[in-house]
This record gives C-alpha cells, structure tokens and sequence, in this order.
C-alpha cells in the first residue's frame, strides 16, 4: 500500500486530517448473494485489503483485530447497476480518533460488481464512465485527480478556521491520544467555526451510523481535507461544492466552557473531556467529576426525564433548529407522547412512497395549541405532498439543500392540563421518490407506545427487515431483532414505554 498522509489536527472536538492517497484497485467478489449486499461485501473486502492496516494502526488496535464497515451507498442509476458512495471503518468505543474513511464508485456487470476506492486508478476510470445521476459531470476531474495528486508542497492549504484569527493549542499526540507517530495536535479558541482549508466538493460520512458525523472536501489538487468531531454542520447535502473558508460546521469548543456560555453535558462533549484527560495526563475522570450535575434546558424540556435534543438525534441539527426557530416552536416539552402510529409506503422501484403518521397527546400544561413536525430525506428531496387531519396547516418552513421540511400543525382549540388530542399528518412524493432501505423516527420524549408499519410494494419485496435502534446519532445502529415479512407484504415493529432515541427498520433488498 502506498499511502502519503499528511498531519492532523484536533480541534478540541473536531479533528482536521488530510490526505492523499494513491490506493490500488479492487475488483468483486464472486459470491452468489443479493446485489446489494454483495456490493457492501466487494466494498468491505477492498477496504479491508487497502486500508485495514491504517485503520487498526490508527485505531490503536492489534493486526488481528475485527473491524466494522459501514457501507453507505449515496447515488444509484436508474437501472441501479452503478453506484458512488462512502465506505467507513467505524471506530471502537473508547477510541478517540478521526475514521478511516473512502470514497467509491461502483459498476455492475452479470453478477459481480467492480469497485474503485477514492484514489485509485479504478476510481478516475469508473467515474468518467459512469452515468451522470451517479457522478456529476463537475466531480469527474477532481475524482480522477485523487489518483495523482500534486507535489506536497503545493497544498495552498489553510488551517481550518477563519482567515487571520489565532487559534491556542493544548499540545501534540498520535492519532488515539496515546499512539504514536505524533500527528496531532489540540487547538481551541477562536469563534469555534470550523471552516474549509482550500475550495472543494463536500462529501457527507457515517450518516446511518458512526459515533459522529463526518465530512471531507475533495479539493481541485488531488488531496482530500477531513474535519471530525463536529456539531451544527453545514445544511449543504453531500457533493455540494464550498469556497476555500465557508463554513462546515463547529467544534465542542473548550473556550466556549470555559467563558462559561455552555458546559460539555452530551456524551459528545464528555468524550471530548475524556479525551483531554488522557492528553494531559490526569487521572481518570479528574475533570469529569468536577463538573457537577447537568444544568436544565428550557422550562418544559428539563422537566421530561432522558429528553433529548435534536443535535443528539439527527444528522442536520444546524438545518433543523434554523427551520425551527423561523416557526418558532413554543410546545416543546409540552406534548406528553402516549401514541404515535406510522405507516411508511415502498414503492416498486425501492422508493419512498409515502409516511403518515397519528399522534396521541395529552397535555403537560394549558394552553398549548400546537405541534410542530419535521421531514429529512439524506438524498435533499423534499417530498410534494403533505396534509393534515384534525388540526390545520400553520407555517411551513423547507431546506431544500439539506433535504428537511417542517410544517407547524394547529390544534382546533388550546387544550387544558390532562387534555389528550390527536392529529394525523403525512408526507409523500407523487412519483420518482428516494431510494430507501430504511425509516425511522426521532424521539426527543419518551412514547407510552410506538407502532411502525413498513409496506412494501409485491414486485419488490425486501430480502431481510431488522428492527434498528440508537441512543443517539453518534452510536452506530443496533440491529436487535429480524423482523419476519407478512403475506400481506409488509412488516412492522411494536413496543410500549420508548425512551428517547432513534427506532425504526431497516431492510436489505435482493
């Protein structure tokens, strides 16, 4: 393998690396499974051979340890016969270090898939063939120069912050805080925004899984810039192109508790606490301890036991609380959940359908008048149907880039404490939906009971359905159980006393 890595950077909370890489090929495998999963087994197996080695280095595990891989495809053609998309080793829990990340672009000829890794000669060759729904004409050149980057000294990189501000540092060490060689070092201060050291395409990573959400910018030079450990990230969707300084999101910023306007309270935050001690040589949990009980957010909210909030929950925070605040959102923490029932429509061409959705509440305090519910597509479509029953429409608030629509609902009347009322809602697309292999919902509060029913079209019938659950959006995916398909073409999952968190289902397609 032949690999030339450049230095990183840990921004107290995010972490700056950049790369250029030359990786050989990888053909497909030839086992005899559904297409889908046969692509994320050639794509697994060509991460493994090119970058199972940096990846177990960098983690700080031994040679023989197992990984996992998180294959996420982005883009499909039509006859979904080619593919692009991001391939990721997830990091093990109580590792703190930036993933080991790659791009691909993937071709289906008889039975067997061909993938080329970001860097690869079989990248800039399958990009230039394929179709434009799968890379876009302004991402053929940069992709093939992936391939030969140029010489190291002309980066014309910036450091990751604003032009002409002075950032501090805690100190130097290796990717996992202990390894070795020293590649990173700690910076804090500043106004906490992370920006792009040089113009580039932005590509989204660990959107379905990952303990955070990660984001390179392929620059017109041949080297890739990563930027780790961020919160409130750019609303632009995958592939979107950024100028040299524009802003992708920002760090768990140390200064920022220090001036005593937040306190690291998330799990995040706390890591990244875990992570300093290690750096400076404390004991364990020496500055953990000392920071007391959390602190209540919002009337209403502090009073809902495990609530969460939608940075814990959804991978476009910044675009959600954006649309939030236009609207205005004054019910939050005021709903208690006892029902939310669902039913999500597959189409025969894998696609998005349709969700509606019946709500049960009942009132925490008087007065409360309304509701406020959110749609995220990760592909940016923005559905074109939308209605309502029992309530009215209010206002209605889209991001087109990052594919997020929120529409506020109006009760008939302002309810009184101990009130229930339900509404029902829905949202759909009346033809050429996304490409979906899974849903699920973002519970802030917890739910008395929560039902979800998948409906898959009879020409197109799933190979395998899971229940799937997060804490959070940071830990990867639990599969916890196979869900059986039902005569009637559909599946569906029933549960009483949610805690907060993600629940949904997931499916393989043959």
């Amino acid at each position: 393998m032949n690999r030339r890595t450049g230095t990183a950077l840990t921004a107290l909370g995010v972490v700056f690396a950049v790369a250029a890489s030359v990786l050989p090929a990888s053909g497909a495998g030839a086992a005899a499974l559904p297409p889908e999963r046969e692509l994320r087994q050639v794509v697994g197996d060509a991460m493994q051979d090119r970058l199972g080695a940096q990846a177990r280095s960098g983690y700080g595990l031994a040679a023989s340890a197992k990984l996992e891989i998180l294959v996420e495809p982005q883009r499909w053609s039509a006859n979904r016969g080619w593919t692009f998309g991001s391939s990721v080793f997830l990091i093990p829990r109580g590792v703190e270090t930036a993933p080991v990340v790659s791009l691909f672009v993937a071709r289906r000829t008889g039975s067997t898939w061909q993938v080329g890794l970001q860097g690869t000669p079989a990248f800039a060759a399958l990009s230039h063939r394929a179709p434009s729904q799968v890379v876009k004409d302004a991402e053929r050149a940069p992709f093939a120069r992936t391939a030969s980057p140029e010489p190291r000294a002309a980066t014309g990189l910036s450091l990751p912050w604003q032009r002409n501000a002075g950032w501090a540092h805690w100190g130097v060490h290796g990717n996992s805080g202990a390894s070795r060689p020293y590649n990173s070092i700690d910076f804090y201060g500043g106004d906490g925004n992370v920006r792009a050291s040089r113009a580039g395409l932005m590509y989204r990573h660990c959107t379905s899984g990952g303990r955070w959400p990660h984001i390179t910018v392929m620059h017109d030079n041949g080297y890739t810039t990563g930027y780790y450990h961020l919160r409130d990230t750019t609303g632009k969707p995958s592939g979107s192109a950024v100028a040299h300084g524009e802003y992708l999101g920002r760090i768990a910023s140390l200064s920022n508790w220090q001036r005593g306007r937040c306190r690291p309270e998330r799990a995040p935050s706390l890591r990244a606490v875990r992570a300093l001690e290690q750096i400076l040589g404390l004991p364990r949990e020496s500055l953990v301890t000392r920071l007391g009980p959390p602190r209540p957010r919002g009337r209403w909210a502090r009073q809902v036991p495990g609530a969460l909030s939608y940075r814990d929950l959804c991978p476009v925070p910044g675009s959600v609380g954006r649309l939030l605040g236009q609207i205005e959102q004054t019910a939050d923490g005021k709903l208690e959940w006892l029902g939310c029932h669902e039913r999500f429509r597959v189409g025969p061409d894998h696609e998005e359908r349709s969700v509606h959705t019946r709500l049960v509440f009942r009132a925490r305090t008087d007065g409360v008048d309304r509701h406020v519910v959110v749609h995220h597509n990760e592909l940016g479509r923005l559905p074109d149907v939308r209605h309502g029953a029992y309530c009215r429409t209010g206002r209605v608030r889209t991001d087109p880039d990052a594919g997020v629509t929120a529409v506020e609902l109006l009760f008939e009347r302002p309810l009184q404490r101990g009130e229930t009322y339900v509404i029902e809602y829905g949202f759909g697309y009346r033809e050429d939906g996304p490409p979906t292999d899974f849903y699920q919902r973002w519970f802030r509060f917890p739910a008395h009971a929560y039902l979800l029913q998948v409906q898959f079209d009879p020409a197109a019938l799933p190979a395998r359905c899971y229940r799937a659950w997060q804490p959070n959006v940071s830990t990867p995916a639990d599969h916890l159980t196979e869900l059986r398909l039902s005569s009637r073409h559909n599946v569906h999952l029933a549960d009483t006393l949610l805690r907060p968190g993600i629940h949904g289902i997931r499916w393989e397609w043959d």
